[in-house]
């Protein structure tokens, strides 16, 4: 509880709730002990899980993610401050896709797998568009070198799909800002923080 300076109940349940107007959303994270494992982050509002993996720790991907979803590769950043991008998708095994592209190449130090987390995981059709709209937004983005030079083809959906997809696109951009990888372009970003 917040008080005001006459002792009043002023309702804040966070300091993060004086951001007047922030959508926030809270993750939740598995964070192994040891360097050699993924992190693994949840985000129950889009009903997603996210696998942060570094060379290191790709081997220790569980059982779970040997079923369909979409990763990205990531780049260090160079000297003017971009950093690299794949995008890919996988039907089955995503850990197998993902760790195969990431450990063959030596442009990516860092993973980041998606899959729904529930029953049914995500349809084709549903990580067609996902990667789709994945592509426009690295593309767009300020400081990032997109390794996909084709958009792939966005599969259609059903009219309830894309509100669904779209908190997960979303989920996907804030996660990669918390490692580190701002997908915000230009005029997105407050000049005065720097």
């Amino acid at each position: 509880m917040f008080l005001d300076d006459e002792g009043n109940d002023i309702g804040k349940q966070s300091p993060a709730a004086d951001a007047a107007d922030q959508d926030l959303v809270t993750f939740a994270a598995v964070v192994p002990e040891g360097v050699g494992f993924p992190i693994v982050v949840f985000d129950n509002n889009a009903a997603l899980r996210a696998a942060i993996v570094d060379r290191g720790t790709a081997r220790h991907l569980g059982d779970e993610w040997r079923s369909g979803g979409l990763y990205l590769l990531l780049g260090r950043r160079n000297a003017t401050g971009e950093w690299g991008a794949s995008i890919g998708t996988a039907i089955s095994d995503l850990a197998e896709q993902a760790t195969s592209r990431f450990c063959d190449q030596d442009d990516w130090y860092r993973a980041l797998l998606v899959q729904r987390d529930t029953t049914y995981g995500f349809t084709s059709a549903q990580l067609d568009w996902l990667e789709g709209q994945l592509h426009d937004v690295l593309a767009a983005a300020q400081n990032v070198r997109l390794t996909n030079k084709t958009k792939p083809v966005e599969a259609t959906l059903g009219s309830s799909e894309p509100q669904v997809l779209e908190l997960a696109l979303e989920s996907i951009r804030r996660v990669l800002r918390l490692i580190g990888h701002d997908t915000s372009h230009g005029d997105d970003t407050d000049p005065a923080a720097g």
